[in-house]
């Protein structure tokens, strides 16, 4: 990690927010795992940024291809998928990263590699920010959790009353504080 808390954080360079990287619960949403080969290409902007293609190599076992659209070239690396059954029934797949052998839902595709958040060494986005920054961050989120309407927070249609009470209630708390650390940060 390259901010341990102390100090200042990090704010040069890439963070892990802005980089593309491949969801395990999603693949096996969309049916990936259960297909033998299969491939898609990343877009950004409109424009294709690499190409990924996964086969199967064996029980448990998958290679994975990148091939980026700039003079990077590419890189195919070997992944190990766990699978672990849940309480309730269904499945939980996890990678095993390529380098550290670290269990972990994403993998990242970073520096022509195929590697998790740890061996990336790239902080999150809120790592990066100052207090406020964070503050922002989590003031936003609660935002987006409420249904908006003529400028009004409204309760969802299927949403538990309890539940829309608490969202709204964390978002004026942190309206409130956002707006009091944001002032007293412009008066000194």
């Amino acid at each position: 990690m390259n901010w341990d808390g102390r100090g200042r954080p990090r704010t040069r360079g890439p963070s892990l927010d802005a980089i593309p990287r491949i969801d395990s619960v999603q693949w096996l949403r969309e049916g990936n795992f259960s297909r033998p080969n299969f491939g898609f290409d990343f877009l950004m902007h409109g424009e294709k940024v690499f190409s990924l293609t996964c086969r199967q190599v064996g029980e448990g076992r998958i290679s994975l291809s990148v091939e980026w659209e700039d003079e990077r070239g590419g890189c195919t690396r070997r992944v190990r998928v766990d699978r672990e059954g849940r309480p309730l029934g269904g499945v939980q797949p996890w990678f095993l990263c390529p380098d550290c052998g670290r269990r972990v839902r994403h993998l990242y595709l970073f520096m022509n590699s195929i590697t998790c958040r740890v061996c990336t060494g790239l902080p999150y986005e809120s790592e990066r920010c100052s207090g406020l920054g964070r503050l922002s961050l989590r003031f936003h989120k609660a935002r987006n959790r409420l249904e908006w309407c003529d400028g009004l927070p409204h309760r969802r249609k299927w949403q538990r009353v309890e539940a829309y009470e608490r969202d709204l209630e964390e978002f004026e708390r942190l309206d409130i504080q956002y707006l009091v650390e944001g002032t007293s940060k412009f008066r000194r």
